[in-house]
């Protein structure tokens, strides 16, 4: 498929500050960028609904190059302490257990997970466990949950 040329080329330029932090935990070994991330990567404010707040557009180039590393401990620090949505959903789906359960706690985004109706019917107690006790839910994906119509066609015994 070809696209129409408009003139101009659309590209996220990343600040001076990410290039250098995304210059780092390229090379650095997984460990060390798993250190990285819980360093820098604070907890969220919480928002009025009692979630937390927007994915943030500064950290979408170094999520996503840390992404492409395909590494399992990177993965499971993305899935901890990663701040994009798409990113932590896609290191949930191609995880391992630790790497979900840690997607679940996160305090940014584990609550945004698309299986997160799936998980609450399948009745896995620690996938339960690790959604439930994250203290960031909100009231609304908590009514979202409810509402779904998959909760009420599962087997309740």
């Amino acid at each position: 498929m070809e696209f129409p040329w408009t003139g101009r080329i659309n590209t996220y330029h990343a600040s001076v500050a990410e290039r250098i932090d995304i210059g780092y935990v390229s090379l650095a070994p997984a460990a060390d960028v798993v250190r990285w991330l819980e360093k820098n990567y604070q907890k969220p404010e919480m928002n009025s609904d009692g979630g937390a707040g927007d994915d943030e557009a500064p950290v979408k180039l170094l999520e996503f190059m840390l992404y492409r590393r395909n590494d399992t401990l990177i993965d499971w620090g993305l899935a901890k302490h990663g701040r994009r949505s798409n990113i932590i959903q896609l290191v949930y789906n191609r995880g391992t257990p630790a790497v979900k359960l840690a997607a679940l706690s996160n305090p940014q985004r584990g609550i945004k997970i698309a299986q997160c109706v799936d998980i609450i019917i399948s009745g896995r107690r620690q996938y339960i466990h690790a959604l439930l006790k994250n203290p960031y839910i909100s009231i609304s994906f908590l009514k979202k949950i409810i509402r779904s119509p998959k909760f009420f066609l599962c087997n309740h015994e």
